[in-house]
């Protein structure tokens, strides 16, 4: 086996919390036996290093028995997709995370049994099963059919968006250089979602002065472009709101024989959203167990931030060393850890309900109310945007008049846009609607792609506040990150 003959690879990760209390190394073992017990045999691995575990299939009767079992409402493709196409499947646990994939040497092209292409199949979002979990459900019921029921159990998945999952997604390999014109693109003024350059810490951050030395080195910095899919929602259970039922679905176009490390950066973003509600969506872990999570977690979020500081800062060096090659500038605005860090108001949810929830302090507006503090109010009233006070009325309206606080969100928005329309478009007369200005500054690239959503999104839940005085306090709490990002954004640029 050769992992730079893979065409097609499929992913999952999910966190330890949900597993239970054995090691994650016992678990690893289980599961080796009883995959190898199913049909599947270890493949030695050349470097010991690795912690990855790959299996082959090797009695395919087995498998396929396996499969059927499972997959009994959707065999024909399915069974296809697990013991035809996908050759090879692997586990790679960390000391936070547990791994689940499935990678095929097979044409990318080749079609199953309905007619269509597997990474289609594999990247359907909806249908019943989610693709992605697909090793992970296999391994589950041959866990539970080989005795091992508590480990089996607490794999086991079968919906279509499992809760749990802290990434997945399917990755396509491909010959550089990587192109993914797969964009999303909004319905009423045309701002479009693109896809986002995944760099290589490795060159980045411990190879820089090679990069530096040779400029050819450069066309090995972007090893894959990405996708994200991202589904946001507060549960309910009776009377109890459960944040953060999120699926983060990846779908990836990536450099050939760049697998591992793929891989590698993926894991270094698997920010995990359940600490406090692992296993079964009703059952809780105990508060000392889920702070444990918390934690660890918050330990993440701290690496992640502190990687994404030196992927800038060793951008910022090449840029120097290097001024015309504009793709540099590109991957500092569209790379996968400043898009997360910087401008995902998913990740800031998480970020400000993770120390909440560890500080015992989650009540209403006290998450943000730290974080509206820290915006630079100095500088926002220097240029006529607003003060420190509405920065305050915004967490009070929000506790009293959640309406209002759309409102209040969106005259600030307002102040920002016309401000950037008036240094952008000095001839032009400032006398037209928001929607009108958004549009321009957008055509002229103004903001980087994801903050340009942002905006209509305010601009949008800002008109219902206004006219419809519709919108709850969970409404604008998913609302109340994004209208942030934009705020620090602004804030963070060359005035």
């Amino acid at each position: 086996m050769d992992e730079s003959d893979f065409t097609l690879a499929g992913f999952e990760i999910i966190g330890l919390e949900r597993l239970g209390s054995l090691p994650v190394h016992q678990q690893v073992e289980s599961i080796t036996r009883v995959l190898q017990n199913s049909g599947f045999g270890l493949i030695p691995q050349s470097d010991r290093s690795k912690i990855i575990r790959f299996f082959g299939i090797e009695n395919k009767a087995l498998v396929v028995q396996l499969a059927k079992r499972v997959f009994a409402d959707a065999e024909d493709e399915l069974v296809w997709l697990a013991t035809e196409f996908f050759q090879y499947y692997f586990v790679l646990p960390t000391k936070y995370d547990l791994l689940f994939g499935f990678a095929s040497i097979n044409d990318p092209e080749k079609v199953g049994p309905y007619g269509r292409p597997p990474n289609y199949i594999l990247s359907e979002i909806g249908d019943y099963t989610y693709r992605p979990s697909i090793p992970r459900i296999l391994i589950a019921d041959a866990l539970v059919q080989g005795g091992s029921h508590e480990l089996g159990k607490s794999l086991e998945c079968t919906t279509s968006f499992p809760r749990e999952i802290a990434l997945a997604g399917d990755i396509v390999f491909v010959d550089p250089p990587i192109k993914y014109d797969l964009r999303l693109t909004g319905l009423d003024k045309g701002y479009e979602w693109r896809s986002l350059s995944l760099l290589s810490s490795r060159l980045l951050i411990q190879g820089v002065a090679r990069l530096l030395q040779d400029e050819s080195s450069l066309c090995q910095v972007e090893i894959a472009k990405v996708f994200p899919f991202q589904f946001f929602s507060v549960a309910l259970v009776g009377e109890e709101q459960h944040p953060f039922s999120l699926l983060n679905h990846f779908s990836i176009r990536a450099r050939k024989g760049s697998f591992a490390e793929v891989l590698d950066e993926l894991l270094g973003v698997s920010l995990h959203l359940n600490w406090s509600r692992a296993k079964e969506y009703t059952e809780q872990l105990r508060r000392e167990e889920s702070i444990r999570y918390a934690l660890m977690q918050n330990i993440r979020l701290k690496q992640v931030e502190d990687k994404e500081q030196r992927l800038v800062y060793s951008l910022g060096v090449l840029q120097k060393r290097y001024p015309s090659r504009l793709e540099i500038i590109e991957w500092e605005v569209s790379n996968l850890y400043s898009n997360l860090v910087r401008f995902s108001p998913v990740y800031l949810d998480w970020k400000t309900h993770l120390q909440a929830y560890i500080q015992g302090t989650e009540q209403v507006g006290y998450r943000f109310a730290n974080l509206i503090g820290q915006l630079d109010w100095y500088l926002l009233e220097e240029n006529g945007i607003a003060s420190k006070c509405d920065g305050e009325r915004i967490i009070e309206l929000l506790k009293v008049d959640p309406p209002s606080t759309l409102t209040r969100m969106r005259v600030v928005i307002e102040r920002i846009v016309s401000f950037l329309f008036r240094h952008q478009f000095p001839s032009l007369s400032p006398k037209r609607p928001l929607a009108s200005k958004l549009q321009k500054l957008s055509e002229s690239n103004a903001f980087p792609p994801l903050i340009s959503i942002y905006l209509d999104t305010l601009r949008l839940t800002g008109n219902i506040g206004a006219h419809e005085a519709i919108g709850t306090r969970e409404d604008v709490e998913a609302v109340l990150p994004i209208f942030l990002r934009v705020v620090e954004w602004f804030v963070g640029r060359k005035l």
